[in-house]
């Protein structure tokens, strides 16, 4: 379940409530988007809409990073307990998946920042 701020939750129960043609007028445009004159004018005034790249960060301090998660702390307590307590079957079971779930994650992680960074 999300956990939205207090702002967040003020901002929703405006936005919905509020007539179309309101949000519209505000953003100054029309149901069939911005003319290309104003579309124009927009860029020219305020720039591309781009993100800037952030700074990738090392193979270890992607792992570290998920290994914190709290789910993933608790997976790995539970993988030590049952390796020390000789139940190898759960033990490998459950480093399987901790293992695939993070490389899932990382090898993803790393196609997101290399398609940011070739726009």
């Amino acid at each position: 379940m999300a956990h939205f701020s207090d702002s967040a939750r003020l901002a929703t129960a405006i936005f919905w409530p509020t007539p179309t043609s309101t949000h519209i007028d505000a953003l100054h445009t029309s149901l069939h988007g911005l003319s290309q004159a104003e579309a124009d004018r927009r860029l020219a005034a305020v720039g591309e809409n781009r993100v800037e790249a952030s700074q990738s960060r090392s193979l270890l301090h992607k792992i570290g990073q998920r290994v914190m998660n709290p789910l993933v702390a608790m997976l790995v307590v539970a993988a030590a307990v049952s390796g020390l307590s000789g139940d190898v079957g759960s033990f490998v079971i459950i480093v399987a998946v901790v293992t695939l779930s993070l490389a899932l994650d990382i090898v993803q992680e790393h196609r997101a920042e290399q398609t940011n960074r070739f726009r």
